[in-house]
């Protein structure tokens, strides 16, 4: 394909969007998230990751998925540990494999107030507004996390699930299921 291969296939994505959501007869609003999800998501390239993780052995997915989690575990001190026993990297390396990146826009409804939640959140960049009744009752933004522990007993639940959450503003943020780190 030659120079700037993800940008091509970038702008190929996009045309592509634009066809089916003309085919489709979304409403201008909708195709405008759309758009600025691409946006944030893919920043005008375009990679399939999977495929190119798929051909690298294991020692460098990790060492590729622990780099693109270095600001995440800057921001959000719990997932920096530093005991200096010897087991920090292994602990980064086991959060970074779990860790599965998640994008929103404004508007976007994480969850629904009393709908069961699996995943724990940790928000990267943007804010998030915490509904309870449908009245904002807070905002959380970058370094915050929330959501069910990946590593809680089942029976146990916190009280994030009597809450809906929706995204203010573009957001990226990663999430931890308690079956991706089991």
């Amino acid at each position: 394909m030659g120079f700037d291969a993800s940008g091509r296939l970038y702008k190929q994505k996009i045309d592509e969007l634009r066809e089916y959501m003309e085919w489709k007869d979304l409403d201008p609003i909708t195709c405008k998230k759309i758009f600025k999800y691409y946006d944030l998501k893919y920043q005008g390239k375009y990679f399939e990751e999977n495929n190119i993780f798929d051909d690298l052995n294991e020692s460098l997915r990790m060492e590729i998925a622990v780099h693109n989690c270095k600001e995440l575990v800057r921001r959000v001190p719990f997932l920096n540990r530093q005991q200096r026993d010897g087991r920090d990297e292994l602990f980064l390396g086991r959060i970074a494999s779990a860790l599965v990146s998640c994008y929103y826009v404004a508007g976007d409804v994480l969850f629904f107030q009393g709908q069961m939640g699996e995943d724990m959140y940790f928000i990267l960049s943007g804010m998030v507004y915490v509904l309870v009744n449908g009245k904002r009752v807070t905002s959380m933004s970058e370094g915050a996390f929330f959501g069910e522990p990946p590593y809680k007993p089942e029976h146990q639940q916190t009280s994030i699930n009597s809450l809906g959450m929706y995204f203010n503003k573009f957001a990226g943020s990663s999430r931890m299921s308690k079956n991706e780190f089991t």
